[in-house]
């Protein structure tokens, strides 16, 4: 029986969403998601006023994410040390943070377009949305980077194999 292995992305997203999960679980437990989800649409409108809050408010969910991803990178990067697919990957764990704190800010906008009350479930869906398209967008990157390694290792051993 062959074990099946999941793609380094997928890998990032589920530990680094379930790192996610806890960590709200956690944060829920010191403040009611009513009201972090209160205070998320009464916060500034600005992305570092969100950051701000979000780091006070929210700490656990943006230390047990980063926590999820940074294993996945270490579980997915390989024994072989390779300096391009670990920065790429580390690239990818600041995407997914910054794409939280972007879902955050645009939950409430996104809310107030719809006409419907945001919510805690809004917010966090929007955190988990803005998480994975980041996660995606730096699966891309790290994609792009290494089919361009990868290519230029197959022209150095074409160029010395014909020399």
């Amino acid at each position: 029986m062959t074990a099946m292995r999941l793609p380094p992305a997928a890998t990032m997203l589920l530990l680094s969403g379930s790192g996610m999960a806890v960590g709200l679980a956690i944060d829920c437990g010191a403040t009611p998601p009513a009201l972090i989800a209160g205070l998320c649409t009464a916060a500034p409108a600005s992305l570092a006023a969100t950051f701000r809050f979000h780091m006070t408010m929210m700490p656990a969910g943006y230390a047990l994410t980063a926590v999820g991803s940074l294993l996945a990178v270490g579980l997915t990067t390989g024994t072989h040390r390779d300096a391009a697919a670990m920065a790429a990957r580390l690239s990818c764990v600041a995407l997914m943070l910054a794409g939280m704190i972007g879902g955050g800010w645009l939950a409430p906008h996104l809310a107030m377009r719809l006409g419907v009350t945001p919510g805690f479930g809004l917010l966090v869906a929007a955190m988990a949305a803005g998480m994975t398209l980041a996660a995606i967008a730096g699966a891309a990157v790290t994609h792009l980077a290494g089919m361009r390694d990868r290519a230029r290792r197959a022209a150095a051993s074409q160029y010395i194999m014909y020399q």
